[in-house]
């Protein structure tokens, strides 16, 4: 194979003989001791030119006569002790590593008539192959570099040869510190398309009894007076005859139970099919079902939770206080938002779905401080007659109280329950929960639907019934906690 460029000269060591009487070497070349001495060189094919001797620049066999000139340090032999008509030690080395006639073309002398062109001729050699050498490395780092240090083609790469680089890892999500809500990838179409949220597989629910007492499906309910057609989907508003769709759509409870009462919240339902499909079927009917806004197929959650006993709720996300690390979404209420861009977007959430009784709060902790922004978006939901529950559990949010000088029906979280999603924090949560009730006769508390979760509040809510407490969904406690 030819290269495209000339190899690097070089000279190999020289082991010499001190010439008698003087102080100097005398330079053996490969065959030099057999030649000096007589004895005869190795054996070359018929018809083929032995190799020069390097050692001394005459010819072969001839030994360095005594009181001649000898090489100098860069190997070129002395002009007036070179034959014309033999060619130089460097000429023969090249001659050895590239073919000068496919390289400088046919014909070409390369032998010196001097020993000064001998050496131009050397260091031209040796800056042409100095130069490949670096050409050489600069090529095989591009190579490497471009084919991702493999001869295996990579699959960024085109026809067009231009090369495509693709993230291998993908970047390692941040969890919000509060919420549940995660915002819609850009670019993505459609509610809840692009959301990340955690991997719940059905196994992991696999050991969890469903009740063995249910409380049978809630009416199905879907009354034209009680629905607004809008270009944003239908919405929920008061009919003409006064009905309010919180009331309509409420649990019915025992007025006459005199027991403390409950109220268990699961959160950011439709989002995971296996997660949502055992909050509905795995805990009693009891349990109030709150479902996010960005998640497909509401409707159908929202049916499905209703023929299964539960009162349903549908998220509302507010603008946090460590926005953007924790991201509202999309549709979020925004302080920086005009008023009526806040109402196009709580419009769009109220849309998801129908049947639900009210709207609870998810993040909110700069939103709940801005009491103009919050006041115009609890008058909303007055006005569709629709309840309204603090999701934030902050004892510094301005709704409750806002809510209550609105008359607006209003609860409000006082424990979440899975902070620490293992079976001991679930369980001691749960019995603040226990303690909090016979103090105040009612307590609201929220958590996800976790696998933990859900498994500890069915066995929870199983064994209320002999410490006089009753679950109840959150319609029935409107508007019946004290302001903290």
């Amino acid at each position: 194979m030819k290269l495209p460029f000339k190899l690097p000269a070089f000279k190999l060591p020289s082991f010499g003989r001190k010439k008698a009487g003087t102080g100097e070497s005398a330079e053996d070349s490969d065959f030099g001791d057999a030649e000096e001495q007589g004895s005869p060189g190795p054996e070359m094919p018929d018809g083929a030119d032995p190799a020069p001797d390097r050692g001394a620049g005459g010819e072969e066999g001839d030994a360095v006569p005594d009181g001649s000139d000898t090489p100098d340090a860069s190997g070129a032999p002395d002009a007036a002790t070179t034959p014309d008509a033999d060619p130089s030690a460097l000429t023969a080395l090249e001659d050895t590593l590239v073919d000068d006639a496919a390289v400088d073309g046919a014909g070409e002398d390369e032998a010196s008539a001097s020993g000064e062109a001998g050496e131009s001729k050397k260091r031209r050699f040796m800056m042409i192959g100095a130069g490949g050498g670096a050409l050489l490395v600069l090529l095989g780092v591009g190579l490497f570099i471009f084919s991702g240090g493999s001869g295996v083609d990579h699959p960024g790469k085109d026809g067009s040869g231009v090369p495509k680089f693709e993230m291998a890892i993908a970047p390692k999500a941040k969890p919000g510190a509060s919420g549940s809500l995660n915002a819609i990838a850009e670019g993505e179409k459609g509610p809840g398309a692009g959301i990340v949220t955690v991997a719940s597989s059905v196994l992991a629910y696999a050991n969890i009894a469903p009740p063995k007492e249910t409380d049978g499906p809630l009416p199905d309910i879907k009354d034209p007076g009680l629905i607004e057609q809008t270009s944003q989907g239908p919405l929920p508003k008061i009919a003409e005859d006064g009905r309010l769709p919180w009331k309509v759509y409420a649990k019915s409870v025992n007025p006459k139970d005199d027991r403390s009462k409950a109220v268990v919240i699961v959160t950011g339902l439709g989002l995971s099919k296996a997660a949502t499909e055992a909050a509905i079927t795995l805990l009693p009917g009891g349990v109030t079902l709150a479902f996010d806004p960005y998640a497909p197929d509401l409707a159908a959650w929202a049916d499905k939770a209703r023929k299964a006993g539960h009162e349903t709720l549908i998220m509302v996300p507010l603008e946090p206080a460590t926005f953007p690390a924790d991201d509202p979404g999309p549709q979020g209420q925004m302080t920086t938002n005009e008023t009526v861009e806040n109402l196009l977007r709580l419009e769009f959430v109220l849309s998801r779905m129908q049947g639900y009784v009210g709207v609870i709060s998810a993040m909110g902790s700069k939103f709940n401080q801005e009491e103009s922004h919050l006041k115009a978006f609890l008058e909303n939901l007055k006005a569709r007659g629709l309840m309204f529950v603090d999701g934030s559990a902050d004892s510094k949010s301005l709704a409750p109280a806002t809510a209550e000088k609105m008359k607006l029906p209003k609860a409000f979280v006082d424990i979440v329950i899975d902070v620490t999603p293992t079976k001991e924090a679930v369980d001691t949560q749960l019995a603040n929960l226990e303690s909090l009730v016979r103090v105040n006769a009612v307590a609201v508390a929220i958590g996800e639907a976790y696998p933990v979760s859900i498994k500890r509040i069915a066995a929870w809510a199983a064994g209320l019934a002999d410490k006089n407490i009753v679950l109840v969904p959150v319609s029935a406690v409107a508007d019946r906690q004290f302001l903290r």
